[in-house]
Protein backbone atom coordinates (compact mmCIF):
# COMPACT_ATOMS: atom_id res chain seq x y z
CA UNK A 1 0.00 0.00 0.00
CA UNK A 2 1.45 3.41 -0.85
CA UNK A 3 2.41 5.86 1.86
CA UNK A 4 0.38 8.77 0.51
CA UNK A 5 -1.00 9.72 3.93
CA UNK A 6 2.30 9.36 5.78
CA UNK A 7 4.96 11.97 6.44
CA UNK A 8 8.16 11.86 4.38
CA UNK A 9 10.17 10.75 7.46
CA UNK A 10 9.03 7.13 7.23
CA UNK A 11 9.14 4.52 4.50
CA UNK A 12 6.84 2.05 6.25
CA UNK A 13 3.44 1.27 4.80
CA UNK A 14 0.14 1.75 6.59
CA UNK A 15 -0.18 -2.01 7.04
CA UNK A 16 3.26 -2.29 8.62
CA UNK A 17 2.60 0.62 10.97
CA UNK A 18 -0.69 -0.94 12.10
CA UNK A 19 0.75 -4.43 12.60
CA UNK A 20 1.73 -5.48 16.11
CA UNK A 21 5.08 -7.22 15.86
CA UNK A 22 5.73 -7.87 19.56
CA UNK A 23 3.53 -10.73 20.75
CA UNK A 24 3.97 -13.37 23.44
CA UNK A 25 5.74 -16.43 22.09
CA UNK A 26 5.91 -19.35 24.57
CA UNK A 27 8.92 -21.01 22.97
CA UNK A 28 10.96 -17.80 23.15
CA UNK A 29 9.58 -15.93 26.17
CA UNK A 30 9.13 -18.86 28.58
CA UNK A 31 12.77 -19.98 28.32
CA UNK A 32 15.38 -18.04 30.29
CA UNK A 33 19.16 -18.29 30.10
CA UNK A 34 20.01 -17.38 33.77
CA UNK A 35 23.36 -15.89 32.90
CA UNK A 36 24.35 -14.98 36.47
CA UNK A 37 24.17 -18.52 37.86
CA UNK A 38 27.60 -19.70 39.08
CA UNK A 39 29.22 -16.35 38.26
CA UNK A 40 32.95 -16.15 37.58
CA UNK A 41 35.13 -13.40 36.12
CA UNK A 42 35.74 -15.52 33.03
CA UNK A 43 32.01 -16.08 32.46
CA UNK A 44 31.17 -12.41 32.85
CA UNK A 45 34.03 -11.39 30.58
CA UNK A 46 32.79 -13.74 27.87
CA UNK A 47 29.23 -12.48 28.30
CA UNK A 48 30.27 -8.88 27.70
CA UNK A 49 32.25 -9.84 24.62
CA UNK A 50 29.12 -11.62 23.40
CA UNK A 51 27.06 -8.51 24.17
CA UNK A 52 29.48 -6.28 22.29
CA UNK A 53 29.02 -8.60 19.33
CA UNK A 54 25.32 -7.77 19.22
CA UNK A 55 23.55 -9.81 21.92
CA UNK A 56 21.59 -6.93 23.46
CA UNK A 57 19.22 -9.43 25.08
CA UNK A 58 22.06 -10.73 27.26
CA UNK A 59 22.74 -7.22 28.58
CA UNK A 60 19.12 -6.71 29.64
CA UNK A 61 18.84 -10.23 31.04
CA UNK A 62 21.97 -9.76 33.16
CA UNK A 63 20.61 -6.48 34.48
CA UNK A 64 17.27 -8.06 35.41
CA UNK A 65 18.91 -11.04 37.10
CA UNK A 66 21.28 -8.87 39.15
CA UNK A 67 18.32 -6.86 40.42
CA UNK A 68 16.43 -10.06 41.22
CA UNK A 69 19.32 -11.59 43.18
CA UNK A 70 20.88 -8.56 44.89
CA UNK A 71 18.73 -6.51 47.27
CA UNK A 72 21.11 -3.55 47.14
CA UNK A 73 21.11 -3.34 43.35
CA UNK A 74 17.33 -3.75 43.27
CA UNK A 75 16.80 -0.87 45.72
CA UNK A 76 19.27 1.47 43.98
CA UNK A 77 18.02 0.73 40.47
CA UNK A 78 14.39 1.15 41.57
CA UNK A 79 15.21 4.48 43.24
CA UNK A 80 16.97 5.72 40.10
CA UNK A 81 13.97 4.88 37.93
CA UNK A 82 11.30 5.97 40.41
CA UNK A 83 12.81 9.42 40.66
CA UNK A 84 11.46 9.88 37.12
CA UNK A 85 8.37 7.65 36.96
CA UNK A 86 6.90 9.15 40.12
CA UNK A 87 6.76 12.57 38.43
CA UNK A 88 3.77 13.88 36.53
CA UNK A 89 4.24 14.77 32.88
CA UNK A 90 2.66 17.25 30.53
CA UNK A 91 2.84 18.36 26.90
CA UNK A 92 4.09 21.92 26.49
CA UNK A 93 4.11 24.03 23.30
CA UNK A 94 7.56 25.05 22.06
CA UNK A 95 8.89 28.51 23.01
CA UNK A 96 7.96 31.55 20.94
CA UNK A 97 11.21 31.62 18.98
CA UNK A 98 10.37 28.11 17.63
CA UNK A 99 6.70 28.84 16.98
CA UNK A 100 7.43 31.70 14.58
CA UNK A 101 4.24 33.60 15.42
CA UNK A 102 1.92 30.59 15.11
CA UNK A 103 1.05 30.39 18.81
CA UNK A 104 -2.52 29.23 18.26
CA UNK A 105 -1.39 26.31 16.14
CA UNK A 106 1.22 25.37 18.76
CA UNK A 107 -1.44 25.22 21.49
CA UNK A 108 -3.74 23.14 19.29
CA UNK A 109 -0.99 20.64 18.48
CA UNK A 110 -0.01 20.39 22.16
CA UNK A 111 -3.63 19.78 23.14
CA UNK A 112 -3.93 17.05 20.51
CA UNK A 113 -0.80 15.22 21.68
CA UNK A 114 -1.73 15.60 25.35
CA UNK A 115 -5.25 14.25 24.93
CA UNK A 116 -4.04 11.39 22.71
CA UNK A 117 -1.41 10.19 25.16
CA UNK A 118 -3.64 10.51 28.21
CA UNK A 119 -6.30 8.47 26.42
CA UNK A 120 -3.85 5.57 25.93
CA UNK A 121 -4.16 3.16 28.86
CA UNK A 122 -0.86 1.53 27.94
CA UNK A 123 1.21 4.72 27.90
CA UNK A 124 1.92 4.98 31.69
CA UNK A 125 3.26 1.41 31.67
CA UNK A 126 5.34 2.18 28.58
CA UNK A 127 6.87 5.19 30.34
CA UNK A 128 7.94 2.94 33.22
CA UNK A 129 9.29 0.41 30.73
CA UNK A 130 11.33 3.06 28.92
CA UNK A 131 12.76 4.19 32.26
CA UNK A 132 14.27 0.73 32.74
CA UNK A 133 16.69 1.64 29.95
CA UNK A 134 18.50 3.87 32.46
CA UNK A 135 19.59 0.86 34.53
CA UNK A 136 19.61 -1.86 31.85
CA UNK A 137 21.30 0.12 29.08
CA UNK A 138 18.44 0.00 26.57
CA UNK A 139 14.64 -0.22 26.39
CA UNK A 140 12.30 -0.34 23.41
CA UNK A 141 8.58 0.37 22.96
CA UNK A 142 6.60 -0.53 19.85
CA UNK A 143 4.07 1.95 18.45
CA UNK A 144 0.89 0.66 16.81
CA UNK A 145 -0.93 3.11 14.52
CA UNK A 146 -4.47 3.19 13.18
CA UNK A 147 -5.62 5.67 10.52
CA UNK A 148 -2.76 8.03 11.24
CA UNK A 149 -3.32 8.05 15.03
CA UNK A 150 -1.39 6.30 17.78
CA UNK A 151 -3.59 3.37 18.84
CA UNK A 152 -1.39 1.47 21.30
CA UNK A 153 2.08 1.14 22.80
CA UNK A 154 3.65 -2.30 23.33
CA UNK A 155 6.55 -2.86 25.71
CA UNK A 156 9.24 -4.92 23.96
CA UNK A 157 10.84 -7.49 26.31
CA UNK A 158 14.58 -7.12 26.68
CA UNK A 159 15.24 -10.70 25.60
CA UNK A 160 13.88 -9.82 22.12
CA UNK A 161 16.62 -7.29 21.35
CA UNK A 162 19.47 -7.99 18.97
CA UNK A 163 22.05 -6.24 16.78
CA UNK A 164 24.09 -7.15 13.74
CA UNK A 165 27.07 -4.78 14.21
CA UNK A 166 28.97 -6.03 11.15
CA UNK A 167 26.08 -4.82 8.97
CA UNK A 168 24.64 -1.74 10.74
CA UNK A 169 24.08 -0.15 14.15
CA UNK A 170 20.31 -0.65 14.20
CA UNK A 171 18.54 -2.33 17.08
CA UNK A 172 16.51 -5.33 15.92
CA UNK A 173 13.43 -7.02 17.38
CA UNK A 174 13.42 -10.82 17.25
CA UNK A 175 9.99 -12.40 16.68
CA UNK A 176 8.39 -15.55 15.28
CA UNK A 177 11.12 -17.45 13.43
CA UNK A 178 13.19 -14.36 12.71
CA UNK A 179 16.25 -14.80 14.92
CA UNK A 180 18.08 -11.90 13.28
CA UNK A 181 15.20 -9.53 13.96
CA UNK A 182 13.25 -6.71 12.37
CA UNK A 183 15.01 -3.33 12.50
CA UNK A 184 13.56 -0.98 15.13
CA UNK A 185 12.81 1.72 12.57
CA UNK A 186 11.69 5.22 13.58
CA UNK A 187 7.93 5.89 13.79
CA UNK A 188 7.38 2.19 14.51
CA UNK A 189 9.62 1.93 17.60
CA UNK A 190 10.92 4.15 20.40
CA UNK A 191 14.49 3.18 21.35
CA UNK A 192 15.91 4.62 24.58
CA UNK A 193 19.65 4.03 24.92
CA UNK A 194 20.82 6.71 27.40
CA UNK A 195 24.54 5.86 27.50
CA UNK A 196 25.07 5.25 23.80
CA UNK A 197 28.49 6.29 22.49
CA UNK A 198 28.25 7.10 18.79
CA UNK A 199 27.05 3.83 17.21
CA UNK A 200 28.00 1.67 20.19
CA UNK A 201 25.20 0.92 22.63
CA UNK A 202 27.00 -1.55 24.92
CA UNK A 203 30.55 -0.36 25.53
CA UNK A 204 29.89 2.08 28.41
CA UNK A 205 26.69 1.05 30.18
CA UNK A 206 25.65 0.87 33.80
CA UNK A 207 25.06 -2.94 33.86
CA UNK A 208 28.67 -3.57 32.80
CA UNK A 209 30.08 -1.81 35.85
CA UNK A 210 27.34 -3.23 38.09
CA UNK A 211 28.10 -6.79 36.99
CA UNK A 212 31.62 -6.73 38.44
CA UNK A 213 30.39 -5.23 41.72
CA UNK A 214 27.74 -7.97 41.76
CA UNK A 215 30.54 -10.49 41.24
CA UNK A 216 32.64 -9.03 44.08
CA UNK A 217 29.72 -9.11 46.52
CA UNK A 218 28.85 -12.65 45.46
CA UNK A 219 32.33 -13.89 46.39
CA UNK A 220 32.40 -11.82 49.59
CA UNK A 221 29.12 -13.31 50.80
CA UNK A 222 30.13 -16.85 49.75
CA UNK A 223 33.45 -16.63 51.60
CA UNK A 224 31.82 -15.03 54.62
CA UNK A 225 29.20 -17.79 54.84
CA UNK A 226 31.89 -20.45 54.49
CA UNK A 227 33.88 -18.76 57.25
CA UNK A 228 30.84 -18.64 59.54
CA UNK A 229 30.08 -22.28 58.88
CA UNK A 230 33.65 -23.34 59.55
CA UNK A 231 34.55 -21.02 62.42
CA UNK A 232 31.23 -19.86 63.81
CA UNK A 233 30.86 -22.94 66.02
CA UNK A 234 33.72 -24.04 68.32
CA UNK A 235 35.57 -27.24 67.52
CA UNK A 236 34.87 -30.07 69.99
CA UNK A 237 37.91 -32.17 70.83
CA UNK A 238 37.80 -35.23 73.11
CA UNK A 239 40.86 -36.69 74.86
CA UNK A 240 40.38 -40.28 76.00
CA UNK A 241 42.94 -42.62 77.57
CA UNK A 242 41.81 -45.47 75.36
CA UNK A 243 41.49 -43.76 71.98
CA UNK A 244 41.45 -47.04 70.13
CA UNK A 245 38.30 -48.38 71.73
CA UNK A 246 35.45 -48.51 69.21
CA UNK A 247 32.89 -48.33 71.98
CA UNK A 248 34.36 -45.07 73.36
CA UNK A 249 34.46 -43.59 69.86
CA UNK A 250 30.80 -44.40 69.28
CA UNK A 251 29.80 -42.87 72.62
CA UNK A 252 31.78 -39.70 71.88
CA UNK A 253 30.36 -39.36 68.39
CA UNK A 254 26.81 -39.78 69.68
CA UNK A 255 27.40 -37.30 72.49
CA UNK A 256 28.91 -34.66 70.20
CA UNK A 257 26.00 -34.92 67.79
CA UNK A 258 23.55 -34.33 70.64
CA UNK A 259 25.67 -31.55 72.08
CA UNK A 260 24.66 -28.96 69.43
CA UNK A 261 21.00 -29.33 70.39
CA UNK A 262 21.07 -30.30 74.07
CA UNK A 263 24.11 -28.34 75.16
CA UNK A 264 25.45 -31.01 77.58
CA UNK A 265 27.53 -34.19 77.44
CA UNK A 266 27.60 -37.51 79.27
CA UNK A 267 31.03 -39.07 78.76
CA UNK A 268 32.90 -42.12 80.05
CA UNK A 269 35.28 -41.73 82.99
CA UNK A 270 38.67 -40.31 82.05
CA UNK A 271 37.49 -38.47 78.91
CA UNK A 272 38.31 -34.76 78.70
CA UNK A 273 36.53 -32.35 76.33
CA UNK A 274 38.11 -29.19 74.96
CA UNK A 275 36.33 -26.50 72.87
CA UNK A 276 38.48 -24.53 70.45
CA UNK A 277 36.81 -21.26 69.44
CA UNK A 278 37.78 -19.13 66.46
CA UNK A 279 39.27 -15.71 67.02
CA UNK A 280 36.76 -12.85 67.25
CA UNK A 281 39.09 -10.40 65.55
CA UNK A 282 37.63 -8.33 62.70
CA UNK A 283 37.39 -10.12 59.37
CA UNK A 284 37.80 -8.46 55.95
CA UNK A 285 34.42 -9.59 54.62
CA UNK A 286 32.39 -6.81 56.23
CA UNK A 287 34.80 -4.13 55.01
CA UNK A 288 34.68 -5.56 51.49
CA UNK A 289 30.87 -5.60 51.54
CA UNK A 290 30.76 -1.99 52.76
CA UNK A 291 33.14 -0.92 49.99
CA UNK A 292 31.06 -2.69 47.33
CA UNK A 293 27.86 -1.10 48.67
CA UNK A 294 29.42 2.36 48.53
CA UNK A 295 30.57 1.77 44.96
CA UNK A 296 27.07 0.61 44.00
CA UNK A 297 25.52 3.72 45.50
CA UNK A 298 27.97 5.94 43.63
CA UNK A 299 27.36 4.03 40.41
CA UNK A 300 23.57 4.29 40.51
CA UNK A 301 22.98 7.52 42.44
CA UNK A 302 26.30 9.36 42.22
CA UNK A 303 26.65 9.60 46.01
CA UNK A 304 26.24 7.59 49.22
CA UNK A 305 24.57 9.75 51.84
CA UNK A 306 21.00 9.25 50.61
CA UNK A 307 21.44 5.51 51.22
CA UNK A 308 23.97 5.24 54.08
CA UNK A 309 24.47 8.05 56.56
CA UNK A 310 26.69 6.25 59.08
CA UNK A 311 29.27 8.64 60.56
CA UNK A 312 29.75 10.72 57.40
CA UNK A 313 27.31 13.33 58.32
CA UNK A 314 27.99 17.01 58.04
CA UNK A 315 25.03 19.05 56.86
CA UNK A 316 27.07 20.68 54.09
CA UNK A 317 28.22 17.28 52.84
CA UNK A 318 24.65 15.99 52.86
CA UNK A 319 23.55 18.98 50.77
CA UNK A 320 26.31 18.35 48.24
CA UNK A 321 25.33 14.68 47.94
CA UNK A 322 21.69 15.65 47.52
CA UNK A 323 22.62 18.10 44.76
CA UNK A 324 24.55 15.34 42.97
CA UNK A 325 21.49 13.06 43.07
CA UNK A 326 19.31 15.91 41.77
CA UNK A 327 21.77 16.57 38.94
CA UNK A 328 21.70 12.92 37.84
CA UNK A 329 17.91 12.91 37.97
CA UNK A 330 17.75 16.08 35.85
CA UNK A 331 20.07 14.48 33.29
CA UNK A 332 17.88 11.35 33.11
CA UNK A 333 14.78 13.50 32.61
CA UNK A 334 16.38 15.52 29.82
CA UNK A 335 17.46 12.40 27.95
CA UNK A 336 14.05 10.77 28.24
CA UNK A 337 12.31 14.05 27.31
CA UNK A 338 14.45 14.34 24.18
CA UNK A 339 13.86 10.74 23.09
CA UNK A 340 10.10 10.96 23.64
CA UNK A 341 9.84 14.23 21.70
CA UNK A 342 11.79 12.99 18.68
CA UNK A 343 10.63 9.38 18.55
CA UNK A 344 7.07 9.65 19.86
CA UNK A 345 5.64 13.18 19.82
CA UNK A 346 7.13 14.19 16.47
CA UNK A 347 5.74 11.12 14.62
CA UNK A 348 2.33 11.76 16.20
CA UNK A 349 2.36 15.33 14.88
CA UNK A 350 3.63 14.33 11.43
CA UNK A 351 1.00 11.61 11.12
CA UNK A 352 -1.79 13.96 12.20
CA UNK A 353 -0.61 16.92 10.10
CA UNK A 354 1.21 15.36 7.11
CA UNK A 355 3.41 17.69 5.08
CA UNK A 356 2.48 20.67 7.25
CA UNK A 357 4.98 22.89 8.99
CA UNK A 358 3.50 22.75 12.49
CA UNK A 359 5.47 23.20 15.73
CA UNK A 360 6.33 20.02 17.61
CA UNK A 361 5.58 20.27 21.36
CA UNK A 362 7.71 18.95 24.21
CA UNK A 363 6.93 16.21 26.71
CA UNK A 364 8.14 17.47 30.08
CA UNK A 365 8.30 15.76 33.46
CA UNK A 366 7.05 18.17 36.09
CA UNK A 367 9.16 18.79 39.17
CA UNK A 368 8.32 20.57 42.38
CA UNK A 369 10.90 22.84 43.92
CA UNK A 370 11.87 21.79 47.41
CA UNK A 371 10.52 24.11 50.08
CA UNK A 372 13.28 26.06 51.81
CA UNK A 373 11.97 26.32 55.36
CA UNK A 374 14.58 28.83 56.50
CA UNK A 375 13.92 31.12 53.53
CA UNK A 376 10.16 30.93 54.11
CA UNK A 377 10.57 31.78 57.79
CA UNK A 378 12.79 34.75 56.90
CA UNK A 379 10.19 35.99 54.41
CA UNK A 380 7.46 35.89 57.06
CA UNK A 381 9.68 37.78 59.53
CA UNK A 382 10.27 40.45 56.92
CA UNK A 383 6.52 40.81 56.34
CA UNK A 384 5.91 41.19 60.07
CA UNK A 385 8.62 43.84 60.39
CA UNK A 386 7.22 45.75 57.41
CA UNK A 387 3.73 45.76 58.93
CA UNK A 388 5.12 46.97 62.27
CA UNK A 389 6.77 49.91 60.49
CA UNK A 390 3.46 50.75 58.86
CA UNK A 391 4.35 49.59 55.35
CA UNK A 392 1.32 48.74 53.27
CA UNK A 393 1.98 45.37 51.56
CA UNK A 394 0.31 44.39 48.34
CA UNK A 395 -2.29 41.75 49.19
CA UNK A 396 -1.79 39.70 46.02
CA UNK A 397 1.98 39.64 46.48
CA UNK A 398 1.62 38.62 50.12
CA UNK A 399 -0.80 35.81 49.30
CA UNK A 400 1.53 34.51 46.60
CA UNK A 401 4.57 34.70 48.89
CA UNK A 402 2.76 32.78 51.63
CA UNK A 403 1.30 30.31 49.09
CA UNK A 404 -2.17 30.58 50.63
CA UNK A 405 -5.63 31.30 49.31
CA UNK A 406 -8.35 33.31 50.99
CA UNK A 407 -9.59 36.82 51.65
CA UNK A 408 -7.45 39.48 53.31
CA UNK A 409 -9.27 41.04 56.27
CA UNK A 410 -8.17 43.64 58.81
CA UNK A 411 -7.12 42.07 62.11
CA UNK A 412 -9.32 42.85 65.11
CA UNK A 413 -7.74 45.22 67.67
CA UNK A 414 -6.42 43.47 70.76
CA UNK A 415 -8.28 44.41 73.96
CA UNK A 416 -6.68 44.39 77.38
CA UNK A 417 -8.39 42.40 80.12
CA UNK A 418 -8.68 45.60 82.25
CA UNK A 419 -10.47 47.57 79.53
CA UNK A 420 -14.06 46.89 78.53
CA UNK A 421 -14.57 45.49 75.07
CA UNK A 422 -15.79 48.01 72.47
CA UNK A 423 -19.45 47.68 71.54
CA UNK A 424 -20.11 45.72 68.41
Amino acid sequence: MPTSTLPPSTALTVVELGEQITKYEPFRDAIRRYLTDRPTPERFGNYWKQIDSGDLAAMVEMSEEMEAKNARIYALASRRRQSITELDWDIEPPPEDEVRGNAKSAEQVADFVRSSLRALRSFPCSLEHLATGITSGISVVELVWSKGLLADTIDVPGDRLNMVPWEDADVRIMHDNDWIGTPATPVKFVVFSPTQRSWNRTRVVLPRAASYLFLAEHYAISDWLAFCELCGMPWRIAKAPDAGSDEVKKQLEKAFKRMTADGYLVLPTGVEVELLEASRAAQPFGDLMAMVHDEMSILYLGQTMTTDVADRGALATAKVHKEVAASINASDRRQLDRVLREQLVRPMVEMKYPRQDVPVPYLKFETKDEVNVEAARLEIDRMKAAREFGVRLDDDWMMKALEVQGEVVEPKPQVSEDEPAPPE
